[in-house]
């Protein structure tokens, strides 16, 4: 896709995006980033009134809208967690762990993920847990101050989705960041923990990048387009919900 600012008024930017379709669509953003207006000539108006695939390329382009937003004025509209730009900053924190701390502050992601029965049975959890999450939050030196001393445990248990763990907030003055990773059934007998695990960390937050240009219709840049689990549901995967839902 391409963007680029249409018009900067007093309570809004507007940013012109062509999608890879060729149609051209001018989105209005709001400082906080929410939609004021989404406007083009070539989709039926209401998301009630698009297919599934017509209201992924309109979602596709809100996300691209945002992004250009983001990078091209002042405004702060992408948690950090969907800024491509971002997270760079939080792997070299991640990486400027030293090793046993990193092994004391992500021991039970760790086990959460390879003994993973083990683990959700500590937790009482009954279901299938699809995905494990754990945070942490660095500052502007790249540090790591704080790790979310829970790990979260995202299951299925009677054809529902829930969730583990208390809500957790990062301290003023730093930046959240969340690994994603699914259950790892069998590991390499030559996985080297802590170091090869570390690392398993660090690309899951490369591909995390990478699905970020790929929710908003782009091709991820080279260095970033590589194997491994990333954010978890993007819309390059297909609809994940409608406004309304």
């Amino acid at each position: 896709m391409k963007a680029e600012l249409y018009e900067r008024q007093e309570d809004c930017i507007v940013v012109e995006v062509i999608d890879n379709s060729g149609s051209l669509h001018r989105v209005e953003i709001k400082p906080d980033g929410s939609i004021e207006t989404h406007r083009q000539n070539d989709y039926p108006l209401g998301s009630e009134n698009r297919t599934d695939e017509q209201e992924r390329i309109f979602q596709q382009v809100e996300a691209r809208a945002k992004y250009h937003v983001h990078r091209e004025t002042d405004c702060d509209v992408l948690s950090a967690a969907w800024n491509p730009e971002e997270i760079p900053r939080a792997i070299e924190a991640l990486e400027n762990l030293p090793i046993q701390e990193f092994t004391e502050q992500f021991r039970d992601f760790y086990k959460a993920l390879v003994h993973t029965d083990e683990f959700k049975n500590e937790e009482n959890i009954c279901g299938n847990v699809v995905m494990v999450m754990k945070s942490f939050c660095y500052d502007e030196e790249l540090s790591i101050p704080h790790v979310d001393p829970d790990v979260r445990l995202y299951y299925r248990e009677d054809g529902e989705t829930n969730k583990s763990g208390a809500e957790f907030e990062c301290p003023p003055n730093t930046t959240r960041m969340t690994l994603v990773m699914a259950p790892i059934r069998e590991i390499n007998r030559e996985f080297d923990y802590p170091e090869d695990f570390r690392d398993l960390c660090v690309n899951n937050l490369i591909c995390q990048t990478r699905d970020i240009y790929r929710n908003m219709g782009e091709e991820p840049p080279a260095d970033v387009d590589i194997e491994g689990y990333g954010k978890p549901t993007t819309l390059a995967d297909g609809l994940i919900s409608r406004p309304d839902e």
